[in-house]
């Protein structure tokens, strides 16, 4: 558990829900944030800052200067030097706060090595940026019983979804079908504006700390538009029977 100065987190314990019984859970608490790229970033940035004990960063990729309009931990030093985002990542958040156990992971997460990955974890969560690896998370952490939150980003607009498994519905259940390449939106055709990764990394970080200490967690499938200001929130009901992963059928 990581080491905890009360005055630095005065603030965050006088948030109805968290108080000193939700600083103790949230400083023995073990999360695993899977893609450290845009919402990594900022997922990552708020559980470290928040005293999460011991926080997990798995990704492949190197840092680009292309990536630094929306992924806040990097810089163009890191792009120069095309450092590995998990490892710019633990360095800038290591001097965030310093005795907060912060892994970096070089590499895939895939079927292959999910249960190892994320074995201890209290909380799984959503920083990648593609459906195939969105469906091994969901597969494993169904399987295993862990909570995990999924977020996505795309042009102005966002979503994001916290699973119980066995309890509310799955990502299957909602999104049976990944979406067909090159139909409909995607980042690549239609971009990503920088403050949309903010809000949904927000709100991911959010749900995982809620998680942690033991409040509700929000319900159904949010959505934010920043480019209208809007935002709503699709009641996608509890796990679906003929679900391929989390139905009784």
């Amino acid at each position: 558990m990581a080491a905890q100065n009360p005055g630095r987190f005065l603030r965050q314990t006088l948030v109805e829900g968290v108080g000193e019984p939700g600083q103790i859970a949230i400083a023995r608490a073990r999360v695993v944030v899977v893609g450290c790229g845009a919402l990594g970033s900022v997922i990552a940035s708020f559980l470290v800052r928040a005293g999460v004990g011991h926080v997990t960063l798995i990704d492949p990729d190197r840092v680009e200067s292309s990536n630094l309009h929306r992924q806040i931990l990097f810089d163009e030093d890191d792009a120069a030097a095309g450092r590995a985002k998990v490892d710019a990542a633990r360095a800038r958040l290591s001097n965030v706060h310093p005795t907060v156990c912060v892994e970096a992971i070089v590499g895939r997460f895939d079927a292959g090595n999910a249960d190892g990955l994320i074995g201890e974890a209290d909380v799984v969560v959503d920083g990648t940026d593609n459906f195939t690896t969105r469906y091994e998370i969901n597969e494993a952490c169904v399987r295993l019983g862990k909570p995990w939150i999924y977020g996505g980003v795309v042009g102005a607009s966002g979503m994001s979804m916290t699973v119980i498994p066995r309890r509310t519905a799955c990502l299957r259940c909602v999104f049976p079908e990944a979406p067909v390449p090159g139909v409909g939106r995607s980042p690549e055709r239609d971009g990503v504006l920088g403050p949309v990764v903010g809000v949904i990394g927000s709100m991911e970080a959010a749900e995982a700390l809620k998680l942690i200490v033991g409040a509700a967690p929000g319900r159904g499938l949010a959505q934010v538009d920043l480019w209208e200001g809007a935002m709503s929130r699709l009641d996608v009901g509890g796990p679906r029977p003929d679900c391929e992963t989390c139905g009784s059928r």
